[in-house]
């Protein structure tokens, strides 16, 4: 079932925020507060099935932290 995302809200409530709406080609997996979220492919997307199966964005809110993680190879990418 397609929802848009006022039809999400109202029928969610407080749940929203841990089950989120969107239109692009990776979908809401699962949510580690303050760890991660894990992203997959949606394999319905208008442009196809992306290239990665899997995106996970980390929480790592120390700088140091991050630029070790980036040189030891275990992100691909940091900001």
């Amino acid at each position: 079932m397609i929802r848009f995302e006022a039809g999400a809200v109202e029928e969610l409530g407080d749940k929203f925020r841990h089950n989120p709406v969107g239109t692009g080609p990776f979908e809401f997996a699962s949510l580690e507060p303050k760890q991660k979220v894990v992203l997959k492919a949606f394999d319905k997307h208008g442009e196809g099935k992306p290239k990665v199966d899997q995106l996970e964005v980390l929480y790592l809110p120390e700088t140091a932290a991050r630029t070790l993680a980036f040189v030891k190879g275990d992100v691909d990418m940091i900001e």
